[in-house]
Protein backbone atom coordinates (compact mmCIF):
# COMPACT_ATOMS: atom_id res chain seq x y z
CA UNK A 1 0.00 0.00 0.00
CA UNK A 2 1.03 3.64 -1.12
CA UNK A 3 1.73 5.71 2.03
CA UNK A 4 0.99 8.76 -0.09
CA UNK A 5 -2.00 7.94 -2.36
CA UNK A 6 -3.14 4.76 0.62
CA UNK A 7 -3.49 2.73 -3.17
CA UNK A 8 -1.55 -0.27 -3.91
CA UNK A 9 0.56 0.20 -6.83
CA UNK A 10 -0.19 -0.29 -10.47
CA UNK A 11 3.41 -1.70 -10.53
CA UNK A 12 4.47 -3.56 -7.93
CA UNK A 13 8.21 -3.65 -7.22
CA UNK A 14 8.61 -6.97 -8.01
CA UNK A 15 8.08 -6.68 -10.96
CA UNK A 16 10.28 -3.85 -11.42
CA UNK A 17 13.11 -6.04 -9.77
CA UNK A 18 12.98 -8.68 -12.15
CA UNK A 19 13.13 -6.82 -15.37
CA UNK A 20 15.17 -4.09 -14.03
CA UNK A 21 18.82 -4.56 -15.88
CA UNK A 22 17.62 -7.67 -17.71
CA UNK A 23 19.53 -7.81 -21.01
CA UNK A 24 17.04 -7.70 -24.30
CA UNK A 25 18.76 -7.10 -26.94
CA UNK A 26 17.54 -8.26 -30.08
CA UNK A 27 18.27 -8.65 -33.77
CA UNK A 28 14.84 -8.38 -35.59
CA UNK A 29 16.18 -7.65 -39.11
CA UNK A 30 15.32 -10.76 -40.51
CA UNK A 31 11.17 -10.39 -39.05
CA UNK A 32 11.69 -7.16 -41.36
CA UNK A 33 12.80 -8.48 -44.14
CA UNK A 34 11.01 -11.85 -44.35
CA UNK A 35 7.93 -10.80 -42.46
CA UNK A 36 6.81 -7.52 -43.60
CA UNK A 37 7.42 -6.76 -39.86
CA UNK A 38 6.83 -2.76 -39.36
CA UNK A 39 7.50 -1.93 -35.55
CA UNK A 40 6.82 1.26 -34.06
CA UNK A 41 9.52 3.83 -32.57
CA UNK A 42 10.27 3.24 -28.93
CA UNK A 43 8.98 6.61 -27.57
CA UNK A 44 5.60 5.99 -29.73
CA UNK A 45 5.72 2.45 -28.33
CA UNK A 46 6.29 3.59 -24.90
CA UNK A 47 3.49 6.28 -25.07
CA UNK A 48 1.20 4.04 -25.99
CA UNK A 49 1.94 1.79 -23.20
CA UNK A 50 1.61 4.38 -20.46
CA UNK A 51 -1.59 5.44 -22.36
CA UNK A 52 -3.00 1.88 -22.23
CA UNK A 53 -2.51 1.60 -18.40
CA UNK A 54 -3.77 5.00 -17.22
CA UNK A 55 -7.04 4.45 -19.73
CA UNK A 56 -7.69 0.81 -20.20
CA UNK A 57 -5.28 -1.74 -18.13
CA UNK A 58 -8.39 -2.42 -15.29
CA UNK A 59 -11.71 -1.94 -17.64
Amino acid sequence: MDAISGKEPLLQKLYLNMFYDLKQDYNINNSIKNLDFNPKPSRKALEDAFIYLKEDWQK
